[in-house]
């Protein structure tokens, strides 16, 4: 489990950074605060308690008043506990100035300026677990090898749909599509978890996805995709909605 300290001046910056997390990650602990002070305050109990911190997102500028203590002062108290000398963390910022300061004064992850989108953050998450930053469950990620013998390592909940075409399946993510020819879509299936249900021979769906689905004409619509559902497969569709 990964818990995580978020400290921004902006309540609706906060709020969104938090729910993004919280949402495709429920089982992590994020923590919040909206200055300097108290940030500082949850960092000193997280080492007084062993409840230590996964990963830090931290605002640059946590005050308009000149001369008060930033995010990249709140990164130096963190760099003095040993235990968070190699815990990554990523600054918000609505200016790129400080840029290679944060990279090579403090070893930050990343900095990402400001406005940030809920799908940016993920990402940056995404990447994070994949490469061992965060932990994370190895049942989330599935991998493969496509068509350019490519190996792959994907997390279950980005993927949106999957379709077989020529032999070969497209497995559409958040994070762009990936073709295989190493799965069928019997095999894929029982990789995948019970969130994802066949409903057309060619064709397996996210239900966390499903916009809508209009049993008149037999298509389920999932972002971007209209999707046909078999007759064979209807019922048992029906069924799991």
């Amino acid at each position: 489990m990964n818990r995580v300290l978020i400290v921004e001046d902006n309540f609706f910056q906060l709020e969104m950074l938090k729910e993004t997390i919280c949402e495709r990650y429920p089982d992590w602990i994020v923590e919040t605060s909206l200055n300097f002070e108290n940030g500082k305050m949850l960092l000193e109990d997280s080492v007084c308690s062993g409840c230590f911190y996964n990963l830090f997102l931290f605002d640059v500028k946590l005050s308009n008043v000149m001369g008060d203590k930033g995010g990249f002062e709140l990164a130096k108290e963190t760099r003095k506990y040993s235990v968070y000398y190699k815990t990554p963390i990523i600054f918000l910022s609505g200016f790129s100035e400080g840029y290679f300061y944060a990279l090579s004064e403090i070893h930050c992850y990343n900095y990402i300026e400001k406005p940030i989108f809920p799908e940016q953050l993920l990402f940056e998450l995404e990447q994070m677990s994949i490469t061992g930053y965060l932990e994370c469950d190895d049942n989330d990620f599935f991998e493969l090898v496509d068509t350019n013998r490519i190996r792959h390592k994907i997390m279950i909940n980005d993927i949106y749909t999957i379709e077989a075409k020529n032999h070969t399946l497209i497995i559409h993510t958040s994070n762009g599509s990936v073709v295989t020819r190493e799965y069928t879509l019997e095999k894929i299936l029982k990789v995948l978890g019970s969130d994802f249900v066949q409903c057309h021979r060619g064709a397996i769906i996210n239900r966390k996805y499903i916009d809508n689905y209009d049993k008149a004409c037999q298509y389920i619509q999932l972002g971007e995709w209209m999707i046909p559902v078999g007759r064979s497969y209807r019922l048992h569709l029906e069924s799991v909605l």
